[in-house]
């Protein structure tokens, strides 16, 4: 082993899991009943015309008064359409209200746990039946057809659900939206729904797990990454030694940095990008790693507004998914680089740095006014130094100092000498 490696290289990493380890609280494990249902007790009639009639057949299918999750669950859906239906009775205008998930002030901020949605969120309309009574329909169809998934206990992907009716749901994102307001009308996790979102993660390095299908997956097998499964709630005997796992923002550097053997050079360590922005499935599988293996997580994202929000994201959660912020962020996630500090102190060269545009320092102000931000002294300190030197870098401009300077110089002193906040 290269002296550089040996295991004084990784006392400052440990000392970090040593200190999470006193804040972990054991994940609660939710066994989802699969329940015995053979006919759904809602049915549908005429959906589209103005006087639809949603019937409650209560005799069929699972009693209302079960304990188990599933049924708590088919009940709150079915109490909902009744609901809806007593108010049709006496007004032509009848709604569906949910928790507006657009706005700040229903979510506050605890340094443990990231954005949470409040107790009594402010609610918005989905739509007025006669009035807006094409977004009723949609909202009722898709609940529906939740309905019918748990209770037949069968999956189907929001591609898939979208394609059932493309009339009437105009593009994927409306529909991307409405199964966000359910689930948060529901205050239950996506993934219970039945509905499953094909996703773009991908993660390499020391890690092994089963999943649904009965498939295990070895992520040190492909060069590649392993694309992250669109069940991931189901995966099960994960498998790793790794001493950490490692966030890229961008495929571009993940990729790159595959082929620089960086798995091999840090191992043992897990590699994750979610190519951007994350998807639900990629912060899923991060806090899903986070509370099984209880190592540390770093953050590897480029120097400007923009990465930085994307690796909020990851720690604090967003504002959209407030209320499933338990399955979906990591607070105790540590920011790696680039920070915007590393630009003068890597010594980055001129022809690496990037001025800051307009929405740069637009996103950046913006920034600061978050509680999660005004919270964290050493993360707010970073945006400052953005907005006064008015300018930004992106990972591949460590390439510049030297071809290998990301591999072989600053990730592995980033980690042996605990660069990160």
């Amino acid at each position: 082993m290269n002296a550089f490696y040996d295991e004084t290289f990784w006392s400052n990493l440990d000392e970090l899991q040593r200190v999470l380890i006193c804040f972990l609280k054991k994940p609660t494990e939710n066994n989802y009943a699969t329940g015995n249902c053979s006919k759904s007790p809602v049915q549908i009639l005429n959906i589209h015309g103005k006087n639809a009639d949603l019937v409650i057949n209560s005799s069929n299918g699972c009693k209302l008064n079960c304990k188990d999750e599933k049924t708590q669950l088919l009940k709150k859906i079915e109490n909902i359409i009744m609901e809806f239906n007593s108010k049709k009775e006496t007004n032509d205008f009848a709604t569906i209200q949910v928790p507006n998930r657009k706005t700040w002030k229903n979510t506050s901020f605890e340094i443990d746990r990231g954005m949470k949605m409040i107790q009594d969120p402010a609610l918005t309309n989905v739509g007025k039946q006669g009035k807006d009574s094409l977004k009723i329909v949609r909202f009722l169809k898709v609940l529906l057809r939740i309905h019918k998934l748990i209770t037949t206990n069968t999956f189907r992907t929001k591609r898939e659900i979208y394609y059932e009716d493309v009339p009437l749901f105009k593009n994927q994102t409306i529909l991307d939206h409405i199964l966000d307001d359910i689930a948060c009308l529901l205050k239950t996790p996506k993934v219970k729904l039945h509905v499953l979102t094909t996703s773009k993660g991908c993660i390499a390095g020391n890690l092994k797990y089963k999943e649904a299908d009965g498939t295990y997956v070895d992520c040190q097998e492909s060069s590649q990454g392993v694309l992250l499964s669109n069940d991931v709630g189901s995966i099960k005997y994960i498998q790793s030694d790794a001493r950490f796992i490692l966030i890229v923002e961008k495929s571009a550097v993940f990729q790159m940095l595959l082929d620089c053997n960086i798995t091999r050079l840090l191992h043992p360590c897990i590699m994750i990008t979610g190519k951007g922005f994350p998807d639900v499935n990629t912060r899923e599988m991060l806090r899903k790693l986070f509370d099984t293996l209880h190592i540390p997580v770093l953050g590897l994202v480029d120097a400007d507004p923009y990465g930085i929000e994307i690796l909020s994201i990851y720690k604090f959660g967003s504002m959209a998914m407030s209320f499933d912020v338990e399955n979906l962020a990591v607070p105790h996630l540590r920011w790696l680089g680039v920070l915007p500090s590393d630009i003068e102190n890597q010594k980055f060269p001129k022809t690496a740095t990037i001025p800051m545009s307009s929405n740069d320092v637009k996103k950046a102000n913006h920034l600061l006014k978050r509680p999660y931000i005004q919270t964290n002294v050493e993360w707010k300190h970073q945006v400052q130094i953005l907005l006064e030197k008015s300018e930004k870098a992106e990972i591949e401009g460590l390439a510049k100092i030297s071809d290998n300077y990301l591999p072989e110089v600053y990730l592995p002193n980033k980690i042996r000498y605990g660069g990160w906040i």
